[in-house]
């Protein structure tokens, strides 16, 4: 038996509208405006609201006929997806945007855009400005650029144990030498990897100073330089600069 294959949030919601129950009567865009009533079918409603006129008296009267239908308990399926589905254009543009540049998984995004166009939803206020649609999706598209900027800087790694196996692809470090240093990590490393991330931060001073500690030992003027920096108090013998070498003097 083969696998069926699994159907995506926005097919689902899509589906879900645009294909009704033939048992229900059609669904049908009742809405009030200054200019009368008006009833439009789902098809118009939504080319209305991503249209010319998606600023419209008419096109927020379609807005908050969907909003208002799908907070209601007694609304019956498909009307509970109307504010989604009126978004969709607006959705899949972004979903398949976002996942191009940023790589994230699509079902993720789509989830994280439904969430965002429910949220807007139970914030919706039309405050005449011929806008309140427009912030619905931005809620949305919104939701789903944060989860992705999220996802950004959580990168999954490989685990470090299973890494020592491919020492054809990892660096090796020298063979410590006496003044080397040795890392030691408390608590160790699960399965799942360390436990908690590790940063290492120097300051530019510090790095210099190593630098130049460094290179005196290279050359044998340790205890040259070792005086020069003045450790304890007593008479200035010198001074002593760091630039990159063939640098102007």
């Amino acid at each position: 038996m083969a696998p069926t294959p699994s159907v995506r949030l926005f097919d689902a919601v899509e589906s879900r509208v645009a294909r009704p129950d033939p048992a229900l009567p059609p669904h049908t865009f009742r809405v009030t405006t200054a200019d009368g009533r008006f009833e439009l079918t789902p098809a118009d409603a939504r080319d209305l609201v991503h249209g010319p006129g998606r600023t419209s008296p008419l096109a927020q009267a379609v807005w908050r006929f969907a909003v208002l239908t799908a907070r209601s308990p007694e609304s019956p399926p498909p009307w509970d997806v109307l504010p989604v589905w009126l978004a969709l254009p607006r959705l899949r543009s972004a979903v398949h945007r976002i996942h191009r540049r940023l790589r994230t998984d699509r079902n993720d995004l789509e989830a994280a855009a439904v969430l965002g166009v429910i949220e807007g939803s139970l914030r919706f206020e039309d405050t005449g400005d011929g806008l309140a649609g427009e912030r619905v999706m931005r809620t949305a598209t919104g939701s789903a650029w944060r989860l992705a900027r999220q996802g950004v800087r959580e990168r999954t790694v490989p685990h470090f144990v299973a890494l020592t196996d491919r020492r054809d692809v990892l660096w090796q470090p020298p063979e410590p030498g006496p003044d080397s240093w040795e890392l030691q990590i408390s608590p160790p490393d699960r399965p799942d990897g360390l436990t908690a991330p590790l940063h290492f931060t120097v300051s530019r001073e510090r790095l210099a100073g190593e630098r130049l500690g460094a290179m005196a030992v290279g050359i044998g003027l340790h205890d040259i330089v070792h005086r020069a920096r003045r450790p304890r108090a007593g008479r200035r013998i010198g001074t002593l600069s760091l630039r990159p070498a063939g640098s102007p003097r």
